[in-house]
């Protein structure tokens, strides 16, 4: 036989639907504000874990759910976070080189063939003028 359990109140699912709304609010509000990427970032998270956390208690009962449920729940989502700050390290913690030193356009490597055609040429005349003064 199986045991009926209580569903929150009406007035429950309202506090959490303002709640979630308030959050969802406050992710557009740090999108608009132009702070730095990561501050955004840090942020970000911390909202979408408010919210992971009202969905899971509320919606997914975990409110009434006994402890070594929520244990497993806690541990999983401790290793997520984990995980996803790790990944965003990633990034943050890479050495960067700067780009390496474009040559100019009379560099060697740029010279096209028909420069060096000329310039070969105007050497064979200079030298070939030179024998015959």
């Amino acid at each position: 036989m199986t045991k009926e359990h209580d569903h929150p109140g009406i007035a429950t699912y309202a506090i959490v639907w303002i709640l979630l709304l308030g959050a969802a609010a406050a992710s557009l509000t740090l999108s608009r504000l132009g702070v730095s990427h990561a501050v955004m970032v840090a942020a970000s998270m911390a909202v979408g874990l408010v919210k992971a956390f009202v969905v899971l208690w509320f919606f997914m009962h975990l409110s009434e759910a006994r402890f070594p449920s929520r244990v497993v729940i806690s541990v999983a989502a401790l290793l997520f976070i984990l995980l996803v700050s790790l990944i965003a390290a990633d990034p943050i913690t890479r050495v960067t080189y700067p780009y390496k030193n474009v040559p100019t356009d009379n560099a060697g490597f740029y010279k096209s063939s028909s420069d060096e055609a000329k310039a070969a040429a105007r050497e064979h005349e200079e030298h070939h003028a030179e024998h015959h003064e």
